[in-house]
């Protein structure tokens, strides 16, 4: 795909999205379409030789062994800081000894509020300070890679022009790390979407994706842990549909 030095594309969200906090500093949210579904991000579980601690544990007991760094923040005692253990940008499945957890199994394990707390999906769906050190919990800001494979797959199989067919892609500002600076812009094919995960200078998958003729546009929120795909009934029920992906209708 190649990076675009012009962003006259985005213009029509930037319109979209005038009137809204943060103005695309986290990623664009429009709705197209027929029907929308957020993916949920995959999270694994160990059941392995773990301790029973959480990550901000674990991370006292390495900075006391001399193996870690204590946090650092500009202005705050190291010890007010709490280790969440949620993974930040782009995440693949790990080592064979952890297994998939979905959010469904661990909410009604914890009895965790998901979408009665009232904010789309994200840490405050589950009831931690500190996420078990036994739970890789769901990547904030960024869809994991086998999830997305999957999103791009249902996307090209529901194109008119299949893996031809032309799409954008944006990268907000708070995903680059470049906090003061405009956000990057791809063009290309649906096709070379996966290599485009793979393939670039910072951690963190797509913020938006969207066709040059605005039938389907997914969105990933810098501070969620899901994305957002809306459009066609076709392509949302697709997904939906797909045993290996976890969806939710939060509105």
């Amino acid at each position: 795909m190649e990076r675009q030095t012009e962003l006259q594309e985005i213009q029509w969200l930037a319109e979209s999205a005038k009137d809204l906090p943060g103005h695309g500093y986290t990623g664009y949210s429009p709705e197209i379409g027929e029907a929308s579904t957020w993916i949920l991000h995959a999270m694994y579980e160990t059941k392995s030789d773990t301790p029973d601690i959480t990550h901000d544990e674990w991370h006292h007991l390495q900075v006391e062994g001399g193996m870690e760094e204590p946090l650092f923040a500009p202005g705050l005692n190291p010890e007010s800081l709490t280790v969440l253990g949620i993974p930040i940008g782009r995440t693949t499945r790990p080592e064979s000894n952890y297994k998939r957890l979905r959010w469904s199994e661990l909410a009604s394990r914890e009895k965790a509020p998901m979408a009665s707390s009232g904010v789309p999906p994200c840490f405050r769906w589950f009831p931690y300070n500190s996420w078990p050190l036994r739970i890789r919990p769901p990547a904030e800001g960024s869809i994991d890679r086998e999830s997305f494979h999957l999103l791009v797959r249902h996307i090209i199989a529901t194109s008119p022009s299949a893996g031809a067919s032309e799409c954008f892609v944006l990268y907000a500002p708070l995903s680059t790390g470049d906090m003061g600076g405009p956000p990057i812009l791809y063009h290309g094919q649906l096709a070379e979407l996966s290599d485009l995960y793979d393939h670039h200078d910072f951690n963190a998958g797509p913020t938006n994706i969207w066709t040059r003729d605005r039938s389907w546009f997914t969105y990933t929120d810098s501070d969620l842990m899901a994305t957002r795909v809306s459009g066609s009934l076709q392509l949302v029920n697709a997904i939906v549909a797909d045993s290996e992906l976890e969806t939710t209708s939060y509105p």
